[in-house]
């Protein structure tokens, strides 16, 4: 559905927002012309580089989206953003304790 693309999708495009600015900021801003005066420093998001960063990332997209499976009003689905995540972060599936299904931490369904 919409939510499981749509988180994945926000992370992937603030990581590409970042390398952006990094590279401007590298050939002298957006328009290749050196800035009058350096910008002041803002953090810059940047998708994990550690396979366990990236596992860590899967977990907390799996655990927000059992969040909304279980605020009121919601309708019972089954959201499977972290599944995407861990695609787009070109990870294998997780696998449960017992060697079973992956394990996304969200709602099942």
């Amino acid at each position: 559905g919409y939510v499981d693309h749509k988180i994945p999708n926000l992370f992937l495009a603030h990581d590409e927002q970042s390398a952006k600015k990094v590279a401007d900021a590298a050939s002298g801003g957006a328009n290749g012309r050196p800035a009058a005066a350096p910008p002041p420093p803002r953090a810059l998001f940047r998708l994990p580089a550690t396979e366990a960063g990236r596992r860590c990332m899967v977990r907390e997209v799996a655990a927000v989206c059992a969040s909304l499976a279980e605020l009121p009003g919601v309708p019972y689905q089954h959201f499977g953003a972290g599944a995407v995540t861990e695609r787009m972060l070109g990870l294998a599936p997780a696998r449960d304790a017992a060697g079973g299904a992956p394990d996304h931490g969200g709602a099942e369904g």
